[in-house]
């Protein structure tokens, strides 16, 4: 090209260009260009690079990208060797090789571990999501450079790799590949992410269709670890992509937790209680179904767990069958009816006419118990309704006679 120093000085004016929006764009288009350059006319773009301009430098990758595809194959692959033997521009080469359908898994291991003995990040990251975008290409990419990337950032406590790489393309059938081996070191190396957040979850949905248990296990070890780490959500609120694997293994999940819980828990609400409610977020017929059968042959120390998880679900009227389950396996002078009477009891936030809103909230909870027990052939649970319904007779009466008090004030103009 005879004009090429003129295009030179153009391209190294357009390098040097800052980074608002529109040059952002632009940037685009101008990486566009250097790739079809460097495909097109090699020889140019190799000359220029012995410049050793660090604004063109800057935009290695295209350039790559280009040469990869050009006639100059082997100066190509001078340049690469090149460059991961002195460990040079090993971002822009990690970046490149996800761009090629087989990329070298021994030159991969080179560029991995020049990052590893310098700590540097960036690449290690971008290694780890070049080992899950091309580990069907050939084989090594798990262990040679997944696994060696993954564990050093697990020993520097770096989750910001599951931010960048859990929502990629080929995440599903990388996960497939894993041995549950492998699917553990996955789990320690989003232990210590601050928050489960969207990418980690659908991680940690893919590892759920092959092994639930290892998800439930991981989201155990972060509430044991809630106290190390600070500013640290264990659990979230919700689930998005958990939603689908934990709705359908719901014993599972029930005897999961059932077995983690301990009777000197005290704050099960805010931890195996808030797992429960995000795995399980509705209170169905199968899960009444599994807390039934728990509460008739479950021992004492299952009937305390139903005891700590019904309040989650309080209001709901599929807890009724199991509550009077664990009536019926208590005996009348058991302290622990006292919490059913709590779950039974209308409580928390009242809707409706302010002046008679709790006792139109006890008369409605009486209806519903007597609809559904009106005569239960089970002696303690007959009796133990039996009371409830006179403790909301005497709590309707005393709401009524306030309310009617209130109501007479506000008419007389007496209201404070």
């Amino acid at each position: 090209m005879e004009n090429s120093d003129e295009w030179y000085d153009l391209i190294i004016r357009c390098a040097e260009t800052g980074s608002n929006e529109v040059e952002v764009l632009a940037s685009l288009i101008f990486c566009d260009f250097l790739c079809e350059l460097a495909r097109e006319k090699p020889d140019i773009v190799l000359a220029w690079r012995k410049s050793n301009n660090k604004h063109l430098l800057d935009f290695l990758l295209p350039v790559l990208n280009g040469l990869f595809n050009s006639s100059a194959i082997a100066e190509y692959k001078s340049l690469i060797a090149s460059y991961l033997e002195k460990g040079e521009y090993l971002l822009a080469i990690a970046r490149h090789f996800q761009v090629l359908e087989s990329p070298p898994v021994e030159q991969a291991k080179m560029l991995l571990d020049k990052a590893l003995a310098n700590d540097d990040r960036p690449v290690i990251s971008e290694s780890i999501a070049l080992a899950i975008k091309k580990h069907a290409s050939s084989s090594g990419w798990i262990e040679e450079i997944f696994l060696p990337a993954l564990q050093h950032l697990i020993s520097a406590k770096d989750c910001r790799w599951i931010g960048q790489n859990g929502y990629i393309k080929g995440i599903e059938t990388f996960v497939a590949q894993l041995s549950p081996d492998q699917i553990s070191v996955v789990l320690e190396g989003i232990l210590a992410a601050p928050e489960i957040e969207y990418e980690a979850e659908h991680f940690l949905a893919l590892i759920a269709t092959r092994d639930l248990k290892a998800v439930l296990d991981f989201f155990h070890q972060r509430l044991a670890n809630k106290q190390e780490i600070k500013d640290y959500q264990a659990i979230p609120y919700s689930f998005d992509w958990l939603k689908k694997p934990f709705s359908e293994n719901i014993d599972l999940i029930i005897d999961t937790i059932r077995k983690w819980d301990s009777p000197s828990d005290q704050f099960f609400r805010f931890t195996y209680g808030r797992l429960l409610r995000a795995a399980l977020p509705t209170f169905t017929e199968e899960g009444s179904t599994k807390f039934m059968g728990i509460a008739e042959t479950g021992l004492d120390q299952d009937i305390n767990f139903i005891l700590s998880a019904m309040p989650i679900y309080c209001g709901n009227p599929l807890i009724f069958p199991v509550l009077m389950a664990v009536v019926n396996r208590l005996s009348p002078e058991d302290a622990r009816l006292k919490k059913v009477e709590d779950c039974i009891l209308p409580s928390g936030m009242i809707t409706g006419r302010i002046d008679y809103a709790y006792a139109d909230a006890y008369r409605a909870k009486k209806k519903e118990l007597q609809k559904h027990y009106p005569n239960d052939p089970r002696p303690r649970v007959k009796d133990f309704v039996e009371k409830c319904l006179q403790q909301l007779d005497r709590h309707i009466a005393s709401e009524q006679r306030s309310a009617d008090q209130q109501s007479a004030q506000r008419r007389l103009g007496l209201d404070e």
